[in-house]
């Protein structure tokens, strides 16, 4: 029986479908060429097909309408789309109708294409083998939320401006009055202004950084555009006030390690997404997410574990495919992805480990967080890969912690269970 991936490629130009052909002879792929709509929905009737790349414009059944009755018939299968600079508005808004999966851009870049075709067939696999239930879930939830469009204009403008100053990006977060507003709310509490009384945006940007910054924007742009779950037991506010510390608590390991900015700045992002799915999963399924709740209070289970017991998925996998959707870097959905399962990473590892260490030391540091349920260990994948086998490493880590810039001594006032460093189900 055939091992290789099958590919169906719909489009009406046959130049187009014989430089496909020709670009990807070589990679071992069975590649299936439809020249229309119809033909298309012909060729997944009689074929199991591993993913599809489609043109958006097309006589008869455009690009649009084939992938909504492709998704309706075959949720399973990985969509992409392919096509020209002026259609590209267009696909914007086809990702929120047909929930495809990447654009393709025509004229194409060989390396390019094959690379994205790679990443989609490795992606849609790996969620396929570990996490069964997600395409029922995915399914159920449609539409998925879609990445704010203040976030990504803010951040924007952040980067393309070079050495700006506090003033400066205080002036362009002032653009967002309740991202402002959030942000000095965040600065002056306990964990992130401490001792200190931050009274102006400005003095907030110093103190809390502009990675810090970006992954608070991206909160509280989430938190306006996903509704507050109606779920009894699942507070939303202690899930974004989690994802916080968890970025703050990243940031300063990737220093005490000596990691590089850009694993840092990954990791600080990939924390602050990292419960994303939990919060859709409780929005969208009420009852069945308080039954969840109810499980992992009654067992003393951990959300995710939980979840799997009733879902056959949880809210890590789910996470990382709508930061996929969003068209995230593959290693921060990945980050997203395993973040209880570091050991699963293959993409980013250290990545992983360390948006997994975050969130462990997050979850044991806040008494608040998440009282019904068992809290996650700390893997022994992760344990190796810092070197934190022996309970004095851990205890001489969370010390290195207390000293950090941002003073997270009250964060760590709490006893450190010695639960922790058991191995159990996450």
């Amino acid at each position: 029986m055939s091992t290789k991936k099958k590919i169906l490629f719909v489009d009406d130009e046959p130049n187009v479908l014989s430089s496909l052909r020709r670009s990807l002879r070589r990679e071992g792929w069975d590649l299936l060429f439809a020249k229309s709509g119809d033909e298309g929905l012909e060729y997944l009737t009689n074929n199991e097909v591993d993913l599809i790349v489609s043109d958006m414009r097309m006589p008869e059944i455009d690009g649009i309408d084939f992938l909504k009755q492709a998704q309706a018939h075959y949720p399973h299968i990985t969509r992409l789309v392919m096509t020209g600079y002026a259609d590209r508005e267009a696909v914007r808004t086809a990702f929120t109708e047909v929930e495809i999966h990447e654009m393709i851009p025509k004229p194409w870049e060989v390396e390019q294409l094959r690379q994205i075709i790679r990443d989609a067939l490795k992606q849609a696999e790996m969620h396929e083998s570990m996490s069964p239930g997600l395409h029922k879930i995915i399914n159920e939830l449609r539409p998925l939320p879609s990445l704010p469009q203040s976030y990504e204009s803010i951040v924007a403008a952040i980067d393309q401006e070079r050495d700006l100053d506090a003033q400066q990006i205080a002036a362009i977060l002032l653009q967002s009055p309740p991202l402002a507003a959030r942000i000095m709310q965040i600065a002056n509490s306990s964990f992130f202004g401490q001792r200190r009384r931050v009274d102006s945006l400005a003095k907030a940007v110093v103190v809390l950084g502009i990675d810090i910054i970006k992954s608070l924007a991206l909160l509280t742009s989430l938190e306006r555009e996903i509704p507050h779950p109606v779920c009894d037991g699942l507070s939303a506010e202690s899930v974004w006030q989690h994802s916080a510390t968890s970025s703050a608590i990243a940031y300063h390991l990737a220093q005490i390690y000596a990691m590089d900015a850009t694993l840092r700045d990954a990791a600080v992002t990939a924390c602050a997404l990292h419960d994303v799915g939990k919060l859709v999963l409780a929005n969208h399924l009420p009852a069945v997410y308080a039954e969840i709740i109810a499980l992992a209070r009654c067992q003393s289970l951990s959300m995710a574990a939980a979840e799997n017991q009733i879902l056959n998925t949880d809210h890590a996998r789910l996470g990382g495919c709508i930061i996929r959707w969003w068209n995230m870097p593959q290693r921060i959905v990945e980050a997203v992805s395993c973040h209880h399962t570091p050991e699963s990473a293959t993409h980013a590892p250290e990545l992983v480990h360390l948006v997994h260490l975050a969130n462990v030391l997050s979850h044991h540091a806040d008494p608040t967080v998440e009282k019904h349920s068992g809290r996650p260990a700390l893997s022994e994948a992760t344990q190796r890969f810092f070197d934190l086998g022996e309970p004095q490493a851990l205890d001489q880590l969370i010390e290195k912690l207390r000293a950090a810039d941002l003073e997270l001594a009250l964060l760590y006032r709490q006893p450190w269970p010695s639960a922790m460093r058991r191995r159990t189900a996450i």
